[in-house]
């Protein structure tokens, strides 16, 4: 509560990213950039283009886990709309910070093997 008045009204920053584009209390854009998520796997991974493949039941899922508290992503919860959650594994966005790159560590479970299959925001996958 208050993060604009507290923040962009008191002068403490310029804009406000990721922001409804028909937020009242703002003076917004038309949308620029929009982005999605993507399935991350190896090349000689599963071929999945879909939530609703039903492979990805058998799978080793990755997926991203939002902020400190570990909210769920939208893909985690699309896949859990659909029942795939027994082999789904949670990757925090912010992790170690004394890792050099804390989101980097989903790509690399599927470059080793770890898991199967990601599901990651599309500009960290690459």
């Amino acid at each position: 509560r208050g993060f604009v008045r507290n923040t962009l009204k008191a002068g403490l920053c310029d804009l406000v990213p990721g922001t409804p584009a028909n937020l009242e209390m703002l003076r917004t854009t038309t949308p620029y950039y929009r982005s999605s998520y993507v399935f991350l796997t190896r090349q000689d991974g599963p071929d999945v283009t879909s939530f609703n493949a039903p492979r990805l039941r058998g799978l080793r899922i990755g997926v991203q886990l939002i902020g400190d508290d570990g909210a769920n992503s939208p893909p985690v919860r699309a896949l859990s709309r659909r029942g795939i959650v027994g082999h789904l594994i949670g990757y925090p966005v912010y992790g170690d910070y004394a890792a050099p790159n804390p989101p980097a560590r989903i790509v690399d479970a599927v470059a080793s093997g770890e898991i199967d299959l990601a599901v990651v925001w599309g500009p960290l996958a690459g």
